[in-house]
């Protein structure tokens, strides 16, 4: 569960307690038990877990100027163990450093605001 260099960014999930932490080289474990043991819950490589109301997200940052897979993943927040690839944009060729995450009462939407080292600042507005 070694993290990347220069960041690392977990989430407690606020209804059950599971634990989320991501693994530079060995994807996303959980645990139930309060962080006494964790289970793989993924196998893609992550470094950044962070979630809405209905999803948890991971992605692996790669700072580097050439640019690396982000490999996005997320699973629902029901189950939190059904992770799947999430496609993006090309210009993110790297992953988020850090993820905000806040819902917008007007539009009744989840909005994910991270910065992506040398990919910049993005947002997901998930529907």
């Amino acid at each position: 569960m070694e993290h990347a260099h220069g960041n690392a960014q977990i989430y407690i999930d606020p209804d059950n307690g599971y634990i989320y932490a991501a693994g530079n080289g060995g994807g996303v474990y959980r645990s139930t038990n309060g962080a006494e043991s964790f289970t793989q819950v993924s196998d893609t490589r992550g470094a950044s877990v962070f979630a809405t109301g209905t999803r948890i997200y991971a992605m692996n940052p790669g700072a580097n100027a050439g640019g690396t897979d982000p490999t996005a993943q997320s699973a629902s927040r029901k189950d939190g163990t059904d992770w799947a690839p999430l496609s993006v944009p090309s210009a993110m060729n790297n992953g988020a450093k850090r993820a905000a995450v806040s819902y917008d009462q007007t539009t009744k939407q989840w909005v994910i605001v991270s910065g992506n080292w040398n990919a910049g600042f993005w947002r997901l507005i998930e529907k």
